[in-house]
């Protein structure tokens, strides 16, 4: 009996309808399932009021970041101004690293050749100018060893003020002499800690201090350098607290006889009016404080060469 659905032999409704459905869905195009929604309710307010339910759709997770790679050299160098930069435009310093370390290693192992007293302040200006020059960072001008207070050598990085001093408390401080400041305080006239400050800060005509730290032993000299910003908050006589310093006997007994500072993170200052009311800067190296260091280098303090053994060695050059 034919079906009278589809007029077929052997056919029923329930068979062709079936079938017939079946095809409709192969038909069919194929649609992505949407995202998966879950309903959460809402916050009920005190009032009583039905609470109304939220859509919120459940969003593929991100791929998870690829591990990061190992840092460029150049990071850890910037570090000396406390900013994270790894770009010459950003951080001028960057150009000179590897240049800088060269160069003040072959300086400091020639000077002792034939030198056996140790780099002091009176020195350094000149070689620190060589080491400059030699890193390819130009030198413009310097000031011969002259007294006046403020920047000792102009380069490519801008001022520099040259620095010498020694390791105390096993290699954890230096200290470093600065202005005299007679024509502002003295026993006669103390001052106040407002116009010290000021003062202060506006000799500094430098951008950075240039410092070469030395470690003494019976058969070594270790040095290192650095290159502080002058506007360095252990170096700024602003970050301090000033108070006096009260003479506790003789004649000077309750008289004023100078300034001091408060230790802030290890360092601090004073001023003296017997010395000539020199500032003392008392650097203690926190962990930021030695990423300042720019080069390490070592040297015997038994020289090789007399000036006259070296004369004679150079004359022997074809």
């Amino acid at each position: 009996m034919p079906c009278s659905r589809c007029k077929k032999e052997g056919h029923n409704k329930r068979t062709c309808k079936m079938e017939t459905t079946v095809a409709e869905l192969k038909a069919e195009p194929k649609v992505e399932p949407e995202p998966i929604k879950e309903t959460i309710p809402a916050a009920s307010s005190l009032s009583g009021k039905a609470i109304l339910p939220t859509e919120v759709v459940q969003t593929p997770e991100p791929a998870s970041e690829p591990s990061p790679q190992e840092s460029d050299p150049l990071d850890d160098l910037v570090q000396l101004f406390g900013e994270k930069c790894s770009t010459t435009e950003m951080n001028p310093l960057a150009a000179y690293h590897s240049a800088f370390s060269t160069a003040f290693t072959r300086t400091v192992q020639g000077f002792h050749l034939v030198n056996e007293a140790p780099i002091k302040e009176s020195i350094w200006e000149n070689l620190n100018a060589e080491i400059f020059n030699a890193a390819g960072c130009a030198v413009s001008s310097k000031s011969d060893g002259g007294h006046k207070s403020g920047a000792d050598i102009v380069c490519s990085l801008g001022a520099i003020s040259n620095k010498s001093a020694t390791y105390e408390k096993d290699a954890h401080q230096f200290k470093i002499s600065s202005y005299r400041l007679t024509s502002l305080c003295s026993e006669k006239d103390p001052s106040d800690p407002a116009a010290i400050c000021a003062e202060i800060n506006n000799r500094k005509n430098y951008d950075y201090y240039s410092i070469i730290v030395r470690t003494e032993t019976p058969a070594t000299y270790t040095y290192d350098w650095y290159l502080i910003p002058s506007s360095c908050p252990a170096l700024n006589p602003e970050t301090y607290i000033w108070t006096p310093s009260i003479g506790a006997k003789g004649k000077k007994k309750d008289s004023t006889i100078g300034w001091k500072t408060n230790v802030v993170n290890g360092s601090y200052m004073t001023i003296t009016f017997s010395m000539s009311s020199q500032l003392w800067m008392n650097f203690y190296l926190t962990e930021e404080y030695r990423a300042y260091v720019v080069a390490t280098a070592s040297a015997p303090r038994e020289r090789a060469y007399t000036y006259s053994q070296l004369a004679e060695l150079l004359a022997r050059k074809p």
